[in-house]
């Protein structure tokens, strides 16, 4: 796919961005603090990249610094600006991915919906507790509309013993693992 760069909206004349998701800036001619009239060559700018993978670049003009998430530039400049409550999708869940094919708008409830279904909410792929105990018919707590939830029910019941019994705290694992064999038999029967 050919590389296509448009200005970045406020930032006309000095930075643009691509549909790939590189940010650039351009030759330009500003004035020092000096009163010298200096040239600046355009380059790419490097990105940061935050805890959770996604990428920022820092935009200056006139000794003013400015922070921007490279996704939503991009999906800012080659399609909409976002309306209220929108954030920016990853269509392949992919944080350092910021090609415009990979972005959509959504809501923050539409983008939590396809993690999980595309798999890659970190709890997706969880079968049991840190205890061990697996997840699964009777051993998971309802959750809305009847659906079972990721939560372990042998260690909900054991917290909910050691909160009334808190001389039990040092017995946490032990009354967990009594639940979950009592919830294995019951399911069983």
């Amino acid at each position: 796919m050919n590389e296509e760069w448009r200005d970045i909206p406020d930032w006309e004349g000095i930075y643009q961005v691509s549909n790939q998701g590189r940010v650039r800036s351009l030759d330009r001619q500003t004035l020092r603090k000096d009163g010298v009239i200096q040239s600046v060559r355009g380059r790419i700018i490097r990105q940061g990249r935050q805890k959770n993978g996604y990428r920022y670049v820092n935009l200056c003009r006139d000794g003013t610094y400015k922070c921007v998430m490279t996704h939503r530039i991009v999906l800012s400049v080659f399609d909409r600006l976002p309306k209220e409550g929108e954030v920016t999708m990853h269509l392949d869940n992919n944080p350092e991915n910021n090609a415009f094919s990979n972005l959509s708008w959504g809501t923050q409830s539409e983008n939590m919906r396809h993690v999980v279904v595309s798999g890659n909410h970190r709890n997706a792929n969880k079968k049991g507790c840190d205890l061990g105990h697996l997840y699964g018919g009777a051993n998971s707590t309802p959750g809305m509309e009847g659906q079972a939830r990721r939560k372990c029910r042998a260690c909900a019941s054991a917290a909910s013993h050691v909160y009334r019994h808190p001389e039990m705290a040092d017995k946490f694992a032990e009354i967990a693992d009594a639940y979950y064999i009592q919830n294995q038999k019951e399911a069983q029967q």
